[in-house]
C-alpha cells in the first residue's frame, strides 16, 4: 500500500488562539511513522508532532495524517505530553478543546486541520507535582494508563463526556481530597493509592449513622460495587474502600462482642455474623475466578443487586479473619491442595489458650445455625483437605487438642454427663489429692485455659446450677455455643 509521509510541521491551540501569531514547530517536529491512505482507528495514535507554547512544550497525536488535496484525514487528537516547566502551582491548567495543525506533505501541499482533543494519552500528566488543579473540556472521552498518576490534584471535575479510563489514571495523587464525578458510574479503581480522597460531589465518601455509629458507603460507590464484578485487584489499593472495611469491620466487633467475653465466645459470635449475613455465591462454585466474591472484603462489599453480600469459601475465611483480627484473637487462613490453581479450599485455624482449632464458616452457612466445623480438632476435620497449610505461620503445628470434639468436656467421670461428681472431681485434682489422666485433664479443662484449677469448678458448678437436670445440649454446646 501506497504510504504518505507528513513534514514541516505547525501546531498550536486553537482554544488558546496560538495561530493568531503564526508558530512554527521547532526544528525537527515530524509526524513519527508513515500513515495508511485510511485513518487510523482511536487506538492506533501513530502520528505526532511537538511544539512550544507560552504554556509549555507539547506532544501531541493525530488519529491519521494521510492528505489529499490538501485536506486531512484527521479527525481527533491526542494529548499525549507536556512538560512542567510552565505550570504553575495553584492555578487551573486548561486542557484545550482542539488542536490546530499545520504543515506540508511529501509533496509539498499545505495543509491544516482542527480536530477535538478526544484522549488524555498514557503518562501525560503523571509526576507533574505542581498540577494541582485541571480543567478537562467535555471533547475527552478517555483517560489513559496513568495519565495524571502521581502529581499534584487536590481536586478534580471529571465532565461526562469521559467513556473510558486507563489503569491508574490518577494512581498516587496523594492530595487529591475531592472529586466531581458528572459520569453515570463513579470508578473508585482509578483512584488508587489516593490516600486522602474525601469526597465525591461535595458529599463525603464515608459517614456515620448517628445513632448507631454504622460508617455508611457514597452511593456511588455502591452503585460501581453492584454493577462491576472486574478490576477487583485495583480495589485492594483504593484507601477510601481500604477505610470503609476497617470501619465496618470495627463496627460489626463492636455491636456483635463484649470486651468482657472469652476468645471462643468471640470466635463463635463472629463466626454466627458472618454465617448470618453472607450467601454462598454459587455462580462461582469451582470457579478460579479473582472477583470479589474471593476477596476478604467480598462480604462486606460484594452485592448482586439483591441487598444480600455474596462470598466463596476464600472470601469467608478472609472475612473472619479480619473480624478475629479486630477482636484481638489470632487466627489465620488455611488453604487445602492444590494451593494455587482450581478447586482448592479455604478456612481458618484459630488460637484459643494456647492451642489451635480449626474453623470452617463456608461448611457451617446453613439455614439454621449450625457449628459442626466449628472449633475443631484435626480428627473432625478429616473430611476436609488431606494436606493443608497456613501461609501466615512461620512454625510447624498440629491442631486436635479439642476435649469437645473428641470427648465430651466437663464428664470427667465419663458417665454421659457432666454434674456434681464432675465437679468434685476437678476439685480434688486441682488440689492433687487424685491425679487425672491425659484425657480426664482434656475433659475437665471446661474453662479451656490449659490448666486445671478452681476455676474451671466454677464454671462447670455454674453450668450444673443452671441446667439442672436438663442434660439436652454437652457442656460445650451450653457454655460455648447456645448461650
Amino acid at each position: 500500500m501506497k504510504k504518505k509521509i507528513c513534514t514541516k510541521i505547525a501546531a498550536s491551540f486553537a482554544s488558546l488562539a496560538l495561530l493568531a501569531g503564526g508558530l512554527t514547530a521547532p526544528a525537527g517536529s515530524f509526524f513519527s511513522m508513515a500513515a495508511p491512505e485510511t485513518a487510523l482507528t482511536a487506538s492506533a495514535w501513530d502520528s505526532y508532532a511537538t511544539y512550544t507554547d507560552s504554556t509549555g512544550t507539547f506532544t501531541v497525536r493525530l488519529d491519521s495524517c494521510y492528505v489529499k488535496n490538501g485536506k486531512s484525514n484527521a479527525t481527533k487528537a491526542q494529548i499525549y505530553g507536556v512538560t512542567s516547566s510552565k505550570i504553575t502551582k495553584g492555578k487551573t491548567f486548561v486542557i484545550p478543546r482542539e488542536v490546530t495543525v499545520s504543515g506540508k506533505d511529501f509533496n509539498n501541499q499545505s495543509f491544516t486541520v482542527t480536530v477535538p482533543v478526544t484522549e488524555i494519552g498514557v503518562n501525560a500528566f503523571h509526576d507533574e507535582k505542581n498540577l494541582n488543579l485541571v480543567s478537562i473540556p467535555n471533547t475527552v472521552k478517555k483517560i489513559g494508563n496513568d495519565a495524571f498518576s502521581n502529581c499534584g490534584l487536590a481536586s478534580l471535575t471529571i465532565p461526562s463526556s469521559v467513556e473510558s479510563f486507563g489503569t491508574g489514571a490518577f494512581r498516587n495523587c496523594d492530595g487529591l481530597y475531592s472529586v466531581n464525578w458528572n459520569n453515570t458510574l463513579f470508578r473508585p479503581d482509578v483512584f488508587t493509592e489516593c490516600d486522602h480522597l474525601a469526597y465525591i460531589n461535595n458529599q463525603q465518601i464515608i459517614t456515620y449513622n448517628p445513632k448507631t455509629g454504622q460508617p455508611i458507603l457514597h452511593s456511588k460507590v455502591w452503585e460501581y460495587l453492584r454493577q462491576t464484578d472486574a478490576g477487583y485487584s485495583n480495589l485492594k489499593k483504593v484507601p477510601i474502600l481500604n477505610a470503609y472495611i476497617t470501619a465496618e469491620v470495627n463496627y460489626i466487633v463492636r455491636t456483635q462482642t463484649l470486651t468482657t467475653d472469652s476468645d471462643i465466645v468471640k470466635a463463635r459470635k463472629l463466626h454466627d455474623w458472618l454465617t448470618d449475613h453472607v450467601v454462598y455465591d454459587y455462580d462461582l462454585y469451582h470457579s478460579t475466578s479473582t472477583t470479589a466474591a474471593h476477596e476478604a472484603w467480598g462480604p462486606f462489599l460484594h452485592q448482586k443487586g439483591d441487598g444480600k453480600f455474596y462470598a466463596v469459601c476464600a472470601g469467608y475465611a478472609g472475612a473472619y479473619k479480619l473480624l478475629m483480627d479486630a477482636a484481638g484473637v489470632e487466627c489465620h487462613v488455611a488453604a487445602g491442595p492444590p494451593f494455587t490453581g482450581i478447586y482448592g479450599h479455604e478456612w481458618n485455624v484459630v488460637k484459643i489458650a494456647g492451642n489451635y482449632y480449626h474453623v470452617d464458616t463456608t461448611w457451617d452457612d446453613r439455614p439454621t445455625k449450625y457449628y459442626g466445623y466449628f472449633m475443631r480438632s484435626d480428627a473432625v476435620f478429616s473430611d476436609h483437605e488431606y494436606k493443608w497449610m497456613v501461609a501466615d505461620l512461620d512454625k510447624t503445628y498440629q491442631t486436635g487438642i479439642a476435649a469437645y470434639d473428641l470427648y465430651q468436656l466437663g464428664d470427667v467421670n465419663k458417665d454421659g454427663k457432666f454434674t456434681s461428681a464432675d465437679s468434685a472431681m476437678i476439685q480434688k485434682a486441682s488440689v492433687h489429692l487424685i491425679t487425672l489422666t491425659p484425657e480426664q485433664k482434656m475433659r475437665a479443662d471446661v474453662n479451656l485455659d490449659g490448666t486445671i484449677n478452681i476455676a474451671d469448678v466454677v464454671v462447670l458448678n455454674g453450668a450444673i446450677n443452671q441446667m439442672g437436670s436438663s442434660y439436652k445440649k454437652t457442656f460445650f454446646e451450653y457454655k460455648y455455643i447456645y448461650q
